[in-house]
């Protein structure tokens, strides 16, 4: 039976980060990706302009038929106006893992708090903050390391710690009290949007196509360097990732 992955974001119309990406993302693996818009996010490659979310009535009939299939895993980000209690409802009917990228900011416009978040957090089986995020979901200035640790600890969750705010690019990967260390292949000379949206929906399409979860993060990241190398400039701002044929 094909495998399917619910996803759980906004729309970034330039199609560099966020829903249509996740899709994208998730079915260049063979995984059937279905979800819905929390809403739509109009930006260009300097950063987001204005955030439009939808109303959770809405959110509530856009997802109810889709709960009727099979849903083998599930990716959520920018929850914007979605109610705690369909979350819940979601949540219960998905059969295997479950990632929260929990995004506070997108291009220096405020999605999300920190206090809600702690909230929804060990509601999930994976949380793949960056370092500015989990020390806002923390409330502390905490080493990388450390952050990923009480991450892990505090909620009972898997926690990858995107390291892409750091000079040296090191993400941590906290599973089972143990903690992993992954250094970049390379630090690259510029910016690429979306990194965080597609690092994780590629762990969640590697998961769900039958790796391990360390085995998952390692080719999570290979993924992510591969399309960052070929990443393209659309003018002034961020580069933007590019589907490879």
């Amino acid at each position: 039976m094909v495998k399917v992955a619910l996803v759980i974001s906004a729309i970034d119309p330039l199609n560099g980060a966020g829903f249509t990406l996740d899709l994208r993302v998730i079915e260049e693996m063979g995984i059937k990706a279905v979800g819905v818009p929390t809403g739509l996010l109009p930006q260009s490659p300097e950063g987001v302009k204005e955030v439009f979310f939808f109303s959770p009535s809405w959110l509530e009939q856009a997802i109810s038929p889709l709960l009727g299939l099979e849903i083998s895993g599930l990716k959520a980000s920018i929850l914007g106006n979605f109610p705690e209690y369909l979350l819940r409802e979601v949540l219960g009917k998905v059969k295997g893992p479950k990632i929260l990228d929990p995004i506070l900011w997108a291009g220096g416009k405020g999605v999300e708090t920190g206090k809600r978040l702690r909230e929804l957090i060990s509601l999930f089986d994976i949380v793949t903050p960056n370092i500015p995020e989990a020390r806002e979901i923390l409330g502390e200035e905490l080493h990388p390391r450390k952050l990923c640790e009480k991450l892990a600890e505090e909620f009972q969750v898997t926690v990858l710690l995107k390291g892409g705010h750091s000079p040296e690019k090191t993400d941590y990967f906290c599973h089972q009290g143990k903690t992993l260390i992954f250094p970049p292949p390379e630090i690259f000379p510029y910016e690429v949007h979306g990194t965080g949206c597609l690092l994780s929906s590629a762990l969640l399409a590697f998961l769900l196509s039958g790796l391990g979860p360390l085995e998952a993060v390692r080719e999570a990241r290979t993924y992510l360097y591969r399309h960052y190398r070929g990443a393209v400039s659309l003018g002034k701002g961020k580069k933007i990732f590019l589907k490879k044929t």
